[in-house]
């Protein structure tokens, strides 16, 4: 039991030394000013007391009861009871502020491996990204409406869907949400920064989504409602079964297909690249706090 206590006064007095080195030193040069106002403030209080309670019983305004040097004496108690007071709650502040910092740094090795295991996480899809976002150089020879593409294909009825990749082993949709869930799941465990940060790169995924994909599904749409207008009487049969791919589509509507399948190459190649900036943007503001979590831990 003296040992535990022991080792407990011995934590204190180094949270001690820590709090009153960043009291003095750290560069927060606001906080600085405070607190030499609030030591020069205090110390001048505590030197004027004195000279003031001998002032006040100087003054003859009204007929004070009772002895000279005994309300001197009371003065004095009940000045050094407020005084006392007041230490008593700066001890007790203290000692809040103590037991808040052992619990705080207690936390820290469980989040710094969160945190690091999110950052490998990310860094692992980013490779997988970029495998992707690379160049088949044996289909270059085609040309970019022959090409397979990657992310999402037309499916018999001239539907954009999202495409099983075999090296993310999914679709990219699936891909990006179970990675998602992935990355909050251990950013939330780290602090609100960590999760506010997480909530942005969730946001930045849509947005770019949003941008770069959705325009091209709607032309997908628009492609698919003009094939459907123009061959309804002559091909009612695919039409009604949904393979509007098994019409013998004319030159016009041909080139236009053919340039919605180039555009979908492109938007891939642009989305990918999107994809692995935000993911890289994410890990940097991971790097930078988990700088700061260990600087804590080390403190």
């Amino acid at each position: 039991m003296r040992g535990r206590t022991k080792e407990t006064l011995i934590k204190k007095v180094i949270y001690l030394n820590k709090f009153f080195y960043k009291f003095f030193y750290r560069r927060d040069y606001k906080k600085i000013l405070r607190n030499a106002i609030i030591i020069t403030f205090s110390t001048f209080v505590l030197i004027l007391i004195p000279y003031l309670v001998n002032k006040l019983m100087g003054f003859n305004v009204t007929k004070v009861y009772g002895k000279t040097d005994t309300w001197i004496g009371f003065l004095g108690s009940y000045i050094g009871s407020v005084i006392s007071g007041f230490v008593t709650l700066f001890g007790v502040m203290l000692s809040l502020k103590f037991t808040k910092y052992e619990a705080m740094k207690d936390k820290l090795p469980e989040k710094i491996e969160h945190l690091e295991e999110c950052i490998d996480f990310i860094d692992e899809n980013i490779d997988r990204l970029s495998v992707l976002e690379r160049v088949d150089v044996s289909k270059m020879a085609k040309l970019i409406h022959l090409r397979p593409t990657k992310l999402y294909e037309l499916d018999p009825n001239y539907n954009l869907t999202p495409k099983k990749n075999p090296n993310i082993d999914t679709t990219i949709d699936e891909y990006l949400k179970s990675s998602e869930k992935t990355i909050r799941k251990h950013l939330i465990k780290v602090n609100a920064e960590a999760h506010v940060r997480q909530n942005q790169f969730s946001h930045r995924l849509k947005k770019h989504y949003d941008v770069i994909i959705n325009p091209i599904k709607q032309r997908v749409e628009n492609f698919q409602s003009i094939i459907i207008d123009a061959y309804m009487e002559t091909h009612a049969d695919e039409i009604t079964t949904g393979y509007l791919v098994r019409i013998d589509l004319n030159d016009e509507h041909r080139t236009m297909l053919n340039t919605i399948i180039r555009d979908i190459h492109l938007a891939e190649l642009k989305y990918l690249g999107s994809i692995i900036e935000i993911h890289d943007g994410l890990k940097d503001d991971m790097l930078v706090i988990l700088g700061r979590l260990t600087r804590k831990l080390d403190y």
